[in-house]
């Protein structure tokens, strides 16, 4: 069952900087807009959930959250206009995530995925564009649901592989969307790869991306650009969340053409969140190991 026109759906009223900003939908219920104003952060629009029924139970979420995020989201069909906005009033799909690549004719729940998170929150990625076997582009959209209101907190775009996790943490007072990228999983022993961990940030409405870090990175030296030809670069990444602080210990172990480890060296990065971004302590240690060699003219 989708979200259809039985259903009520408004944008909440949120006060930026002494002006009332409003998506011009149906007034909220005193009791809903109440519930949101509760919520941390506050979410940019919601919607009440159907009921299935004659027990009047609200129905499951899952089956709701291409209509919930994208309101012209053709349901019946499975068809997600090229032009759609998000109930925020965004046009997301215009972002750069997008470029390239062409909405699928037809979209499900099997193109959904999900990450949980305490008190009903969720983290959402709507993979609406495929680009390539290993690679698509979709919306990201943070969601709470709380008795049969579902409200959005924030929407953005992720372009990333289609097995791509997600899941959701905190840091202070911010509720951060970790999307995890695995490119090395399972790779073979010649093959370079890199595994990243993206972090967004929710602001005012949108999900924008705080930081990208490399979770494990495997390079080849190949005698000219970088290294000795047959020599091995891995890069292994651990971050933490401690305090207000993002904590990332890298490592990076050089092996010879044998197989045995000739050099290595660690490193703490710590990210503290400045805006809109993470600035971190010190730039990544793959760029201090792995350099260009000097190429004479």
């Amino acid at each position: 069952m989708g979200l259809r026109t039985h259903l009520s759906s408004f944008c909440l009223i949120a006060v930026v900087s002494g002006a009332v900003v409003s998506c011009g939908a149906t007034p909220v219920e005193p009791k809903a807009e109440h519930e949101a104003r509760m919520l941390a952060p506050i979410p940019a629009c919601a919607t009440v959930l159907p009921t299935s029924g004659p027990s009047g139970m609200q129905v499951a979420l899952r089956d709701e959250y291409w209509k919930l995020v994208f309101p012209s989201f053709d349901d019946q069909r499975g068809k997600l206009p090229p032009d759609a906005l998000t109930c925020t009033g965004v046009d997301v799909l215009e972002d750069a995530t997008f470029a390239r690549a062409t909405v699928a004719a037809k979209v499900t729940d099997d193109q959904i995925t999900l990450g949980g998170g305490a008190d009903g929150v969720k983290a959402v990625w709507l993979r609406s564009h495929p680009v390539s076997e290993n690679e698509v582009a979709g919306t990201l959209a943070l969601v709470q649901q709380k008795d049969e209101f579902v409200y959005v907190v924030a929407v953005g775009s992720h372009r990333g592989r289609p097995n791509a996790r997600i899941s959701l943490d905190r840091l202070g007072s911010e509720v951060l969307l970790l999307v995890r990228d695995e490119g090395c999983k399972g790779r073979q022993p010649d093959d370079a790869c890199e595994s990243l961990l993206t972090v967004y940030l929710a602001r005012q409405g949108r999900l924008v991306k705080g930081a990208s870090i490399a979770l494990e990175q495997v390079a080849f030296g190949d005698g000219e650009t970088f290294g000795e030809r047959g020599e091995q670069f891995h890069l292994t990444s651990s971050p933490s969340f401690v305090k207000d602080e993002l904590r990332v210990v890298e490592h990076v172990s050089v092996s010879n053409r044998l197989g045995r480890e000739t050099r290595w060296a660690e490193l703490e990065r710590v990210f503290v969140i400045m805006g809109d971004v993470f600035e971190p302590s010190d730039t990544p240690l793959w760029s201090k190991v792995v350099r260009p060699k000097h190429v004479s003219r």
